[in-house]
C-alpha cells in the first residue's frame, strides 16, 4: 500500500491484517501445532495455582482436564484425582481468603504472595491437590534430559 488513506475503515482494516496475518499463521504452526500438546498441560496445570482459581472458578471438568498426562490412571494417583474433586469448594474457598494484589505488594509494588509457602500451610487440608500437585511437579514431559545426562556420562 502506497500512502494509505487510514482515516477509511477498509484501508486500516486491510492494513492491520497484513501486517497482523503473518503473526498469526506462526502462532497456528508453531505454537498450537508444534507445541499445541505442551501448550495444553500447561493450560490445564493452572488449576494448581491458587491466584488462577482466585479470578477462575474450577469444576470437576477442570480436574478431568488432567486426563492428558501419562499419571492420570496411576493407580496411587487416580484415586487423589477423585479426592480433588470434592476438595473443590474447600481450594476456591481457600483461594478467596488470599489478599488481594493491593493488599500483598511490598513497598516497591513487588507481590509478595509465595506459591510454595501457600501450598504448605494449606496442603493438610488440600491433601487430594498437594497429592497430584506433586506428581505435576515430578513429571518430566519427556526423556530429553535424563538422555543428555546418560549420554554425558558414557561420554566420560
Amino acid at each position: 500500500m502506497v500512502n494509505p488513506d487510514f482515516s477509511k475503515t477498509e484501508v486500516v482494516k486491510a492494513y492491520t491484517h497484513t501486517i497482523v496475518a503473518p503473526a498469526i499463521d506462526y502462532w497456528k504452526q508453531t505454537i498450537e501445532g508444534k507445541k499445541g500438546d505442551q501448550l495444553e498441560r500447561m493450560k490445564t496445570v493452572r488449576i494448581f495455582n491458587p491466584l488462577h482459581v482466585l479470578g477462575n472458578k474450577i469444576s470437576e471438568h477442570d480436574i478431568d482436564g488432567l486426563k492428558i498426562f501419562r499419571f492420570y490412571e496411576h493407580p496411587e494417583i487416580r484415586p487423589q484425582i477423585e479426592v480433588m474433586k470434592t476438595e473443590v469448594m474447600k481450594y476456591q474457598a481457600l483461594a478467596g481468603s488470599i489478599k488481594s494484589f493491593e493488599e500483598r505488594k511490598d513497598s516497591k509494588g513487588k507481590d509478595t504472595f509465595d506459591l510454595s509457602d501457600w501450598w504448605k500451610s494449606n496442603c493438610a487440608t488440600l491433601s487430594g491437590f498437594a497429592y497430584v500437585l506433586s506428581a505435576v511437579l515430578t513429571n518430566s514431559p519427556n526423556s530429553c534430559p535424563s538422555d543428555r545426562l546418560f549420554n554425558l556420562f558414557n561420554t566420560t
